[in-house]
């Protein structure tokens, strides 16, 4: 299956419109889907650990409990993904679209996601301990009920449409670049800011 993937990616780099194989399950631990093109492709409970993904397409592909934990995915496009319950703990998500991504009830705990553009995803129940999210743009996401901002880093990044009832911000870190909800006050909710 994994000599099919990459003879599928190297064929269709230019084509997003073909269908994508049937990934469901599959094991592609350790794989390089640099720049690959898989949009809509169905990787439900598919073993990505470790995968390299830098700049893959991967725009409104299933990816619901998936395990991506130590993938390499710098800029990549998850727009529209559903990564419901997917594992994304230690994943390097630097610049990575997630717009209007579904990552309700995800464990991206240390999870590095500097720059990453999370305008309307779905957060809720997420674990995002200890996640970087430095210039992160939350714009709209919905993070209510999150089951963990502790020890995150918010520094300069925009949460000023961000949805945060109930979420915990215990030892969240932001600073004066951090921007809120108008009449948010992150002191209360449990964030500490930097000095």
């Amino acid at each position: 299956m994994k000599a099919d993937l990459v003879q599928y990616t190297e064929a269709h780099r230019g084509y997003p419109e073909q269908a994508p194989p049937d990934l469901e399950r599959q094991d592609l631990a350790n794989l390089s889907l640099n720049g690959a093109v898989l949009c809509g492709a169905n990787l439900e409970d598919a073993n990505l650990e470790d995968a390299a993904l830098m700049d893959a397409n991967l725009s409104r592909a299933i990816l619901r409990g998936a395990s991506l934990i130590w993938a390499s995915m710098g800029g990549v496009c998850l727009e529209g993904a559903d990564l419901r319950r997917a594992t994304l703990s230690w994943a390097c998500m630097s610049r990575a679209n997630l717009k209007g991504a579904d990552l309700r009830e995800a464990t991206m705990d240390v999870a590095r996601l500097e720059h990453a553009d999370l305008r309307g995803a779905d957060l809720r129940g997420a674990n995002l301990e200890w996640a970087d999210l430095r210039g992160a743009n939350l714009e709209g996401a919905r993070l209510e009920a999150s089951d963990g901002l502790p020890a995150t880093s918010l520094v300069g990044t925009d949460l000023s449409t961000a949805v945060l009832h109930n979420a915990t911000l215990s030892g969240a870190i932001y600073d004066a670049r951090t921007r809120w909800p108008g009449d948010f006050n992150p002191t209360a909710a449990g964030a500490r800011k930097q000095p």
